[in-house]
């Protein structure tokens, strides 16, 4: 991950950092929380590429955040056998 260090030798302002800091907080979350419901790590980096509100998600509801996962990415999310969630679906 890039480090403040480095954003401010670039130049970037300290509100900048902040900025991008945060964004790939968020990022580095979501993808995480894709990759737990069961989204290959390789499709997760696509998925969050097109997801347009990580911005906006509030992580302090994470089990909403997970159910829209679960919903809006149901085509992607890998079968285990044995897996409850696979169960329900048939």
């Amino acid at each position: 991950m890039i480090g403040a260090d480095y954003m401010k030798r670039i130049g970037l302002t300290s509100e900048q950092i902040t900025l991008l800091t945060d964004k790939m907080n968020r990022e580095t979350r979501y993808r995480q929380l894709l990759i737990q419901e069961g989204i290959s790590p390789k499709i997760a980096d696509s998925v969050l590429k097109a997801t347009k509100d990580v911005d906006t998600l509030d992580f302090s509801n994470e089990p909403l955040i997970r159910e829209k996962i679960r919903a809006e990415w149901a085509d992607f999310i890998i079968q285990k056998k044995g897996d409850e969630r696979n169960e329900r679906r048939r």
